[in-house]
């Protein structure tokens, strides 16, 4: 994206999925110990990781949040629309609703731009086992990408210089913060909520 393979960013899309059932004793779907449902526990991550590779700031939210497969006391269904500063919109849908083994499909990023689109799955391997692909007018292929633990590839850039490593600080927390409570006030009052 750097390089402006995709040219201008335009669009997003980041499914962060799967089926999780409640369990008796599980801290997930007891509001009171977890602050929220999926959106708070998978969600965020997205918001994180969109504002990492966006490098810009969430500036609107619209969003629908649902308990459809599962009574609980939060929320198993997540559909979010972002609007970055810049001008980029992205869906987000995190769902413990879903039964689907494809990690192509439940745990997958796209980011499309005026040239072409990046997607990239799964995105929660630890071992960076994944496909990279590059979609543009001329066709796609895959971009090769070194197999390697990202714990061990964390502490490695730590190790050599702990100063130049980049790390999610204190403001990136508050930042997802911010539109996480965005996000349940959206749902809540039906509207969308400027940051």
């Amino acid at each position: 994206m750097a390089a402006g393979a995709i040219g201008r960013p335009t669009a997003a899309r980041i499914n962060f999925s799967g089926r999780s059932r409640p369990r008796h004793s599980g801290w997930r779907f007891d509001p009171g110990r977890s602050g929220g449902g999926v959106f708070a526990d998978q969600g965020s991550h997205a918001v994180d990781l969109l504002r990492y590779v966006l490098q810009d700031e969430v500036s609107a939210v619209t969003a629908f949040v649902d308990t459809l497969a599962e009574p609980s006391g939060v929320e198993d269904t997540a559909s979010v629309i972002l609007r970055f500063a810049g001008g980029v919109q992205a869906v987000v849908t995190a769902h413990w609703s879903i039964e689907d083994p494809s990690e192509g499909r439940t745990s997958v990023l796209e980011i499309s731009g005026t040239e072409g689109t990046i997607v990239t799955w799964p995105l929660h391997d630890k071992f960076s086992r994944g496909t990279l692909l590059l979609a543009k007018a001329e066709g796609e292929h895959v971009i090769a990408t070194p197999e390697m633990s990202t714990h061990v590839a964390l502490l490695d850039a730590f190790a050599a210089d702990p100063w130049l490593l980049e790390v999610a600080t204190g403001q990136d927390g508050l930042a997802a913060m911010l539109v996480q409570e965005a996000v349940y006030e959206a749902a809540r009052t039906e509207r969308q909520i400027r940051l």
